[in-house]
């Protein structure tokens, strides 16, 4: 009822955001991966877990996505 979480993708680069009314415990398993760079927001982590002092919200540099290729 706190927090959303969501993800934009595109070729170059997906977003991952996590947006807090209140203080948040956000259970990411192991989806986040060891190359995504936190680019905004101020986080603590455990495990799988990511807490989050709301009203914030946290962002996520992750890879692209690798897109199929269009055959004709």
């Amino acid at each position: 009822d706190d927090a959303v979480a969501f993800v934009r993708e595109s070729a170059d680069e997906c977003v991952l955001v996590v947006a807090a009314r209140g203080i948040t415990m956000v259970d990411l398993g192991d989806e986040l991966p060891d190359d995504a760079v936190l680019i905004e927001g101020s986080v603590a982590f455990d495990g799988g877990r990511v807490a989050i002092a709301g009203p914030s919200f946290a962002a996520w540099q992750l890879p692209g996505v690798a897109l199929p290729e269009w055959t004709s």
